[in-house]
């Protein structure tokens, strides 16, 4: 459910890219939204390239330190998509994720 809050909040814009072009200093600015990823209890992962010129880092950070349960993982000498700079280190972080959880 918050997946498809966060999507059409994104979707306003026409694109995640046209979202993050709108404004390069996105922020979580949205209180309800803030609020709600607070209480999630399900672990998360997020995975962010140190040299992202679309999505500052620090946004990451500060969306780990809202959600109880995440785990960041920051790569250097990556940009915004590791999935496709850095796919087979991608690959481990996300198994590494999941066996350490039991859920793999």
């Amino acid at each position: 459910v918050m997946y498809a809050e966060l999507q059409r909040s994104l979707s306003l814009f026409g694109s995640t890219r046209a979202a993050a072009g709108a404004s390069p200093e996105m922020e979580f600015t949205d209180r309800e939204l803030c609020a709600r990823l607070a209480q999630l209890k399900l672990p998360v992962l997020i995975v962010h390239g140190q040299q992202d010129r679309l999505v500052p880092v620090r946004n990451s950070r500060r969306l780990a330190a809202m959600l109880p349960s995440a785990t960041l993982v920051e790569y250097a000498n990556c940009g915004h998509c590791p999935q496709e700079e850095q796919p087979t280190r991608l690959a481990a972080t996300i198994r590494a994720f999941l066996e350490e959880r039991s859920i793999v």
